[in-house]
């Protein structure tokens, strides 16, 4: 078995701490790109994402995730640290994005909102931690 690094430690140790469960299934839907995607890259197998609270007082969410190229053709599927990562990046760099169209605007502030209706302020700057 293939030890466990700094990285995903360190995302286990958060969802411990904060007794939260990320669950991902594999897509069904035909979707081979994320929104912002213009088509004309190659992704990674698109999950759907839950992220719940262990004592079921927070209302969970959902979200779409790719996962890396590499990881698809390796067979892997994303680990608790690519998803804690991608919500933290999510976080930080939202205003980065070029928001132009509409509909990706109206997706990215719908998934911030998500994220910071979900975790606490503590849970917020440790996530940011991780990325």
């Amino acid at each position: 078995m293939e030890p466990i690094n700094d990285y995903r430690r360190k995302a286990n140790k958060f969802l411990d701490k904060y007794g939260i469960i990320i669950h991902a299934e594999l897509s069904v839907e035909e979707e081979k790109c994320p929104l912002w995607c213009d088509g004309s890259h190659i992704h990674g197998d698109h999950y759907v994402t839950w992220v719940m609270d262990k004592t079921g007082d927070r209302e969970h969410f959902n979200f779409d995730f790719w996962n890396s190229l590499t990881a698809k053709d390796e067979g892997n599927r994303p680990t608790n640290y690519d998803i804690l990562a991608c919500l933290a990046c999510d976080l930080q760099y939202r205003d980065d994005l070029d928001l132009d169209d509409e509909k990706i605007r109206v997706q990215v502030n719908a998934q911030k909102q998500k994220i910071e209706a979900f975790f606490t302020e503590e849970e917020l700057a440790d996530l940011k931690e991780i990325a």
